[in-house]
């Protein structure tokens, strides 16, 4: 379903939005605004604020913001069209008839994702018939010690050694490059992506087929393992490879097992652990932590042993710290030399694998293993190194009541003063909320996104915009999509600017102007402060153009003795408005 701009707005404008999160969280009246605990991290001070005129909410601890929607979506895990439908339900809001040009468009995307599922599909089922013919490839497969019934368990096929395999197969060469099954070379030629390679096809949670990984046969074909690209079906840090399997089992797990690879995850299920997952292709994202804790209570981290595997695992546990909830663990499991999860279980069996999960360490004493190889702590060179180390460590963690614990078990096990680990946290800014230094420009951001009607002062002063400093062209695009689409509200602009790759740069604006914490995030009542501060810095922006612009002019007509008429038109234009500007400011 597609929903026009016009239909969002009104929607945010009608919905009072303290009756939506007041329904969640509870609120108290503190000024112009709402405060309350958050909802998405644990806190014991408020930090949690809801402006009803501004159909807005922000959390300074962690970050989270936006429009009624944005919450919906939040706290209730909804993509974005079921958090419109579930507000208009509740409150009794019509849902727009499709116009028809919407209509056009949205059935038109989903005839695309049908087709292009179908593609992928028949990619696996051609995959698998090809694999019964290979005899290499079934070698191979016996040699990994693969059962039939895993095999099919998740649907392992094999990419034929042909250049073009699918060109008897009924599909368009755009399919086929848009599901990312061929790929373009730099000479506009066209060929397979997967050749002489095992291939395992990977799920979304409904079961179809939006990507696939290959490990090739031969030590020839290079790379070893190959993945789809992002494309339309597939994003690589949303999916988890082994969760459509686990979602579609009869059991119930109180953990996942999260690994490296494929190969990893098919060999722990045919040993027994049905709850094992991988990254697609790449690192694991904070998304996909987040997850898996929806889904369970304990994340079990068992990469490769090498050092890689090592450096991976600490960069989950930086993605984990800012996320820790109440009841919920990340454990690491520390594999022999050498090995990787796949090797492991196959060398040597179910039960001493168990043993491994029984003895995974906790979050924090893999960091604590980890800080004592790195750092000694019998001089003053390495116990400074410790604490800023840990420093980084306890920073991360949002949860006040974690926040405690690592402290005291770091100072504990460390043997480093609890004070100094505190003085050292007073230095720097959280990195999960880290600030931004607050430039002119910034400034203006921050200001602009909370009071959209700013725009039309910064259309009627154009020079601002001949600054090329960075920020510039954002702003500029902020006041043209406020103007052009009539964004109102700061609710309208922010379901708005999620279309935009800078949006999450805007958020972290709303936490480093210390003017919007100390104004209850733009009380209306200190507009007009809003408004002089807004306009101090656009000026400051144009007075210096201006200056320069002049300073060029009143060269020219010293060299030349002469102006144009549209040069001296100019000049008049710019000693007016400096006039007006320098009387403003008095």
């Amino acid at each position: 379903m597609f929903f026009e701009k016009l239909f969002i707005q009104d929607l945010t404008d009608k919905i009072n939005i303290v009756d939506v999160v007041g329904a969640r969280v509870k609120l108290k009246k503190t000024g112009g605004n709402f405060s309350g605990l958050c909802p998405f991290h644990n806190e014991k001070t408020p930090s949690f604020s809801v402006n009803i005129a501004k159909g807005f909410y922000h959390c300074f601890g962690c970050g989270a913001s936006g429009s009624v929607i944005s919450f919906v979506m939040q706290y209730e895990n909804l993509p974005f069209v079921e958090a419109v439908q579930s507000l208009c339900q509740r409150f009794g809001i019509a849902l727009p008839e499709q116009n028809i040009q919407s209509q056009e468009k949205s059935a038109k995307n989903q005839l695309e994702y049908q087709r292009l599922t179908r593609v992928m599909q028949k990619a696996n089922d051609f995959y698998c018939e090809e694999l019964k013919k290979s005899t290499i490839a079934q070698d191979y497969l016996i040699q990994r010690k693969l059962s039939p019934a895993v095999i099919e368990k998740y649907k392992i096929g094999y990419a034929p050694n042909s250049w073009q395999n699918f060109n008897n197969q009924n599909i368009s060469g755009a399919d086929l490059l848009n599901t990312g099954l061929q790929k373009q070379n730099e000479k506009g030629k066209i060929y397979d992506r997967l050749r002489d390679r095992i291939t395992y096809p990977i799920f979304n949670n409904r079961g179809t087929i939006i990507g696939f990984g290959a490990r090739a046969i031969s030590d020839d074909n290079k790379p070893k393992y190959l993945n789809s690209p992002q494309t339309k079906l597939f994003d690589k840090s949303y999916e988890l490879y082994g969760m459509y399997q686990i979602l579609n089992s009869k059991n119930k797990f109180d953990s996942i097992i999260l690994t490296e690879g494929y190969m990893d995850v098919i060999s722990l299920s045919q040993h027994g652990f049905e709850n094992a997952v991988s990254a697609s292709g790449t690192a694991i994202s904070a998304h996909q932590i987040q997850s898996l804790h929806r889904f369970c209570d304990i994340i079990i981290v068992c990469l490769d042993s090498d050092q890689a595997g090592i450096n991976a695992a600490l960069k989950i546990t930086y993605i984990a710290l800012p996320l820790l909830k109440e009841n919920k663990q990340i454990k690491f499991i520390t594999l022999p030399a050498g090995d990787d999860p796949d090797d492991y279980i196959q060398n040597n069996g179910a039960e001493k694998f168990n043993i491994l999960i029984e003895n995974s360490k906790s979050i924090e004493i893999f960091l604590l293993e980890h800080i004592k190889n790195q750092y000694q702590t019998d001089d003053i060179a390495g116990k400074n190194a410790t604490i800023n180390e840990v420093y980084k460590i306890i920073n991360l963690i949002q949860d006040e009541s974690y926040k405690k614990i690592f402290t005291e078990f770091f100072s504990r096990e460390l043997g480093v003063n609890i004070s100094d680990i505190q003085s050292q946290s007073t230095l720097q800014p959280k990195n999960a909320t880290e600030k931004l230094t607050m430039t002119p420009i910034r400034k203006m951001l921050s200001l602009l996104i909370q009071n959209p009607e700013f725009s039309q002062d910064l259309l009627s002063n154009p020079d601002v915009f001949k600054n090329n400093i960075k920020g510039m062209e954002v702003l500029k695009t902020i006041m043209d999509d406020v103007i052009k689409f009539n964004l109102t509200t700061v609710a309208s602009l922010d379901e708005h600017l999620k279309e935009y790759s800078f949006y999450d740069y805007l958020k972290k604006l709303l936490m480093s102007y210390d003017y919007f914490k100390q104004t209850n995030l733009g009380n209306n009542a200190d507009k007009d402060t809003q408004h002089k501060i807004f306009m101090n810095l656009t000026d400051s922006f144009i007075k210096p153009q201006l200056r320069n612009e002049r300073q060029k002019l009143n060269n020219i007509w010293q060299e030349t003795d002469s102006l144009t008429p549209e040069q001296k038109n100019r000049l008049d234009e710019i000693n007016k408005k400096l006039k007006t500007k320098n009387h403003a400011e008095n």
